[in-house]
């Protein structure tokens, strides 16, 4: 599942994914304004498998 919101801070949107797999990892691309970056995990073991995430 995908997300969009200022993750960093930065006032541009960022992507926000979540696996929703036993390892639950949490990956985020950050904008420059005209970009993203590549998704870097920013967090382990976030929105298991069957939890909603928002």
């Amino acid at each position: 599942m995908r997300y969009t919101g200022d993750y960093n801070g930065d006032g541009k949107d960022d992507i926000v994914t979540f696996t929703h797999t036993a390892s639950a990892d949490v990956y985020v691309g950050v904008s420059n304004g005209s970009s993203f970056g590549g998704g870097q995990k920013w967090h382990d073991y976030f929105g298991l498998p069957g939890e909603t995430t928002f």
